[in-house]
């Protein structure tokens, strides 16, 4: 807990993302889609260098989001 106004080396912000798209063009339908996917993870320690922190993911697929 800080004190309002205080500056603590944790301060930053947080995103939440949200992606949803229609059956047709669900990227799992494609190896390029499905490749995307893959490199996203794949990719989290490049972005955690550049000081961008994955805290998670979830994909319903279902729901196409």
């Amino acid at each position: 807990m800080t004190v309002a106004g205080e500056k603590t080396e944790n301060d930053g912000m947080f995103f939440v993302a949200h992606w949803a798209h229609t059956p047709e063009n669900c990227p799992g339908r494609s190896k390029e889609g499905a490749q995307m996917l893959i490199d996203f993870w794949a990719k989290r320690e490049e972005a955690a260098k550049k000081g961008v922190k994955i805290h998670g993911a979830y994909v319903g697929a279902t729901e196409h989001a």
